[in-house]
């Protein structure tokens, strides 16, 4: 059995919580998501959202946190052979469900700073161009995932989207508060699944020093914490990798890789120009004479020194047209010629 996981990914943490909590082996491989590991072509292949965690069993592939845990539930009762492990009931079923219902990806990047926030954003996107180059069969899926970076930072830019995030949250948080005033773990006196789905929250709480908002405030969630931070799952699991200085270590570990393959792996692979009107279902077919096939349009244009599209848009990464860097961060792309499906660049006033 192998996991593809990685430490700051709260599925994935849910899930090696679940195998260390049903003492279940397995094979653990770490992919980063922060330096794009999870859009190489042999992971995407396997799971064309590049989400994490993936559980592989043989020819078996899970994706789905819920159903990975309750997969390995099952494993756990075949392998002991006991009558005494049993699945998680409905109540587990249904407080997973309603932790898995709150998606910490938007709450979580409105905390980190923007600076930093904003350099992995064009990073990823650089990847992903990158790799769309290399593996032409995966290029709708790649086309996707392009698109899904950049209504991440367009909802970014929306603090409504904080706003319902947080009220999620709060809600989530005082219906365990309520729940904890009964009984010692969140389904009953005996910890479950649904602790498992628990944790990862308030550990992402803290690491991102929120713990005295949302964990002090409510006694019952706050001793409930104190408590579960025992268990020896959760210091393998997390407080291994988020403890006192030890989250500083994973942190800038993490940056410093992003920082590396930036200058080194991205810097060659990038050297033609990978223009990302592939974003809009187009693919570079030719790296040495930089030719592009416009997929609606069925033809092959050289690039030279204009950009392509089917429609007006901004492209946020870095190209390199001969021996000229152009920043597209901030290059509007107008002058639509739809019949020939070509655009041209203004940058600084110049065509």
């Amino acid at each position: 059995m192998q996991l593809y996981h990685h430490p700051y990914s709260l599925n994935s943490q849910r899930v090696r919580l679940a195998l260390e909590e049903k003492g279940i082996d397995y094979t653990s491989y770490h992919v980063n998501p922060t330096t794009g590991k999870n859009m190489d072509a042999s992971f995407f292949r396997m799971n064309p959202s590049a989400k994490l965690p993936v559980f592989q069993n043989g020819a078996h592939i899970i994706f789905n946190t819920i159903e990975i845990i309750q997969y390995v539930e099952r494993i756990a009762l075949v392998s002991s052979g006991s009558d005494n492990v049993a699945f998680s009931s409905g109540e587990v079923i249904e407080w997973m469900q309603k932790i898995q219902d709150w998606n910490s990806k938007f709450f979580t990047l409105f905390h980190i700073p923007e600076k930093y926030r904003n350099y992995v954003s064009k990073f990823i996107r650089r990847v992903i161009i990158a790799r769309m180059a290399e593996s032409p069969d995966l290029a709708a899926a790649y086309h996707c995932k392009l698109k899904e970076a950049y209504n991440t930072e367009e909802k970014l830019k929306n603090p409504d989207v904080l706003k319902r995030d947080k009220e999620h949250l709060i809600r989530l948080l005082d219906a365990v508060e309520i729940q904890l005033n009964e009984t010692a773990y969140l389904a009953g006196e005996e910890f479950t699944m649904a602790d498992v789905m628990l944790i990862p929250v308030l550990g992402r709480l803290v690491l991102l020093n929120l713990d005295e908002e949302y964990i002090a405030t409510r006694p019952n969630i706050a001793e409930y914490w104190i408590l579960v931070r025992q268990r020896p799952s959760y210091k393998k699991v997390i407080g291994k990798h988020f403890t006192g200085w030890r989250k500083y270590k994973t942190l800038m570990k993490t940056w410093c890789t992003v920082r590396n393959i930036d200058e080194v792996e991205l810097g060659s692979n990038l050297d033609y120009a990978t223009l990302t009107a592939v974003e809009l279902g187009s693919h570079v077919v030719n790296r040495g004479r930089t030719q592009v096939h416009i997929v609606d349009r069925s033809r092959i244009w050289r690039s030279g020194c204009q950009l392509w599209s089917n429609s007006g848009f901004e492209m946020s990464t870095v190209i390199k047209l001969g021996v000229r860097n152009v920043d597209c961060s901030q290059t509007r792309i107008h002058n639509v010629d739809r019949n020939r499906t070509r655009v041209h660049v203004v940058d600084g006033g110049r065509t």
